[in-house]
């Protein structure tokens, strides 16, 4: 759920909503005929929804696409045009049932961590009883194709991943200590994120809704490697990184100072909004925010990436990440985006500058928007413009 103020098209404030962003791209998805039984793939991956919390649909995504594993890992996704991503989405269907949160021994749940210890894809056989045909897009995960209730499952699965064998029967190792161990085990984040949700991690496991989980994966990896990151010297000079992808584009600053962190995002009119602009964004100063972040999970993953590349680099820095959504965002493809375009930006050449009045020029000319409007929505930024360098210091 993101929080967000409204703006009219000469960016006065309309009024502050909290929404969801919900199915833009319906209407694209065919009419798929999918008989009682139904035979193909599951890369693996489960989705747990979080209506009717704890009593949740769980259930495998099934997929006849070419790669199932592609499927599952979002790290492979960036590059990809909105048609490659529709149409991969809609090889999928998202198979459910109903069931308690802390009943981790069900038959169903049990397949599922079967299916997710795979090392790679398996074949799954699933009994349907109903088809709902719709499609799920929401800016905090990745679109899925129509959902399927089905009856009951059957994994032909392959041989299991050692590294995730290893936490998985571990009963007394903390979830936050599994997430970690599996990520500096070089476990793709996307995966980690399944293995938290589908409740194999952990002392006292339970199932956890898909969007949760991923906010929750991100945030914990991000949050040790803050941990770290204030331990190292701060970088020696101003860094802009620019990067734009999927009709977003985004201005990331990183400034020699300790370790500060904000993240803002502008919607223009017909992407939230018909005949708005929307904009909101959160940040903290000198440690990880206590509360959930108002803007919701785009802020953890933009923060994960990051925490990567200070962590990488062994130094630490102010960061401030600007993200502009134009009107041809067809529609919103999940918070991997923001995780991976951060990535990806950051991985590229960035311009360098020896004082704050040259790099907020360039800042200008890299925004659409008038800089007027970050600064009446933001802290840390607007602080910067101001030179009141002080309220970075931790």
């Amino acid at each position: 759920m993101k929080k967000l103020k409204l703006l009219t098209q000469n960016f006065q404030v309309k009024k502050v909503t909290q929404i969801d962003l919900k199915s833009y791209l319906t209407k694209r998805a065919p009419k798929i005929e999918i008989k009682n039984e139904f035979s193909s793939f599951t890369p693996p991956e489960v989705f747990v929804g979080r209506f009717g919390y704890p009593k949740v649909f769980v259930g495998p995504i099934m997929t006849n696409s070419e790669n199932p594993e592609e499927y599952v890992l979002t790290e492979k996704w960036f590059g990809k045009s909105f048609s490659e991503i529709a149409d991969l989405m809609l090889t999928s269907i998202r198979g459910e049932r109903l069931v308690n949160i802390y009943d981790i021994e069900n038959k169903i749940v049990q397949k599922i961590h079967e299916s997710l210890l795979s090392k790679s894809y398996s074949e799954i056989e699933a009994k349907i009883l109903k088809i709902k045909r719709k499609c799920f897009f929401h800016e905090d995960s990745k679109p899925y194709g129509p959902i399927a209730l089905i009856e009951d499952f059957k994994v032909n699965s392959c041989k299991s991943d050692q590294r995730v064998e290893k936490v998985y029967y571990d009963k007394d190792l903390k979830a936050c200590d599994a997430i970690l161990n599996l990520y500096f085990n070089k476990v793709e984040v996307s995966k980690i994120q399944q293995y938290f949700s589908a409740g194999m991690l952990g002392i006292k496991r339970k199932l956890v809704p898909t969007r949760w989980s991923i906010t929750a994966v991100d945030d914990t990896i991000s949050k040790f490697l803050i941990s770290k990151i204030k331990e190292f010297n701060e970088i020696n000079e101003i860094r802009i990184y620019n990067l734009k992808y999927l009709a977003n584009n985004w201005v990331i600053i990183l400034l020699p100072l300790k370790w500060n962190f904000e993240y803002i995002e502008l919607f223009y009119p017909k992407t939230v909004f018909k005949n708005y602009f929307a904009i909101g964004g959160d940040y903290e100063i000198g440690k990880p925010i206590e509360r959930y972040a108002e803007i919701g999970g785009c802020y953890y993953a933009a923060r994960l990436a990051v925490s990567e590349k200070l962590f990488r680099e062994r130094v630490q820095a102010t960061a401030i990440v600007l993200r502009e959504v134009y009107s041809d965002y067809l529609f919103p493809v999940g918070v991997w985006n923001v995780r991976e375009s951060v990535r990806n930006a950051l991985n590229q050449n960035y311009e360098k500058f020896d004082n704050v009045n040259d790099a907020l020029k360039r800042v200008k000319e890299l925004l659409k928007t008038d800089i007027s409007v970050w600064l009446k929505n933001s802290f840390l930024f607007r602080a910067l413009i101001k030179d009141n360098l002080k309220v970075f210091v931790s």
